[in-house]
């Protein structure tokens, strides 16, 4: 014998009503996991796509944390803003000169043009590694290089040097 279905079952209610709300939850959920996904996108597209002035402002701003923090250390030409390089492969970099010897990835090398410096700088622990003069090669189109003007052991003695009344 098949019953007749009751129309006031509560079954029938709670199974109904539930989807038509999980539906709208569900829609909302999405809609606010778009909107917060794009909020994302946005922001990290902004973050990384500085203009030009702004690199260079950040750039600068970079340099002058590093030649203050030297500043303390030691005593740096104030004739010229120096240009500066963050060492990002030691090994190939320390087979290139010996003057690059001790460098370490994240070494910081401050290069004084017009005063003929350059300073390496190691921010991890706070200590200069270097310091030697820059030679302006000419001929090369590549940047100067950092060229020792004697041997590390070599010293010089009063006789070894020449005035004006000696030539």
């Amino acid at each position: 014998m098949i019953m007749p279905e009751e129309t006031n079952s509560p079954v029938s209610k709670t199974v109904a009503k539930p989807e038509k709300k999980g539906r709208g939850k569900k829609a909302f959920l999405l809609l606010l996991s778009y909107v917060v996904v794009a909020f994302v996108v946005w922001q990290i597209q902004s973050r990384f796509s500085n203009s030009p002035e702004q690199q260079q402002e950040l750039a600068q701003q970079e340099v002058q944390g590093v030649v203050d923090r030297v500043k303390e250390i030691m005593v740096l030409p104030e004739t010229e803003f120096p240009q500066m390089a963050t060492v990002d492969n030691a090994p190939e970099l320390a087979k290139t000169q010996a003057f690059f010897s001790a460098v370490e990835n994240g070494d910081k090398i401050l290069i004084y043009l017009q005063d003929q410096k350059a300073i390496i700088y190691r921010p991890s622990t706070d200590k200069i590694v270097n310091v030697g003069p820059v030679v302006a090669d000419n001929n090369q189109a590549t940047q100067p290089q950092v060229k020792p003007t004697a041997p590390k052991d070599a010293t010089t003695t009063s006789k070894d040097t020449v005035t004006k009344d000696e030539e």
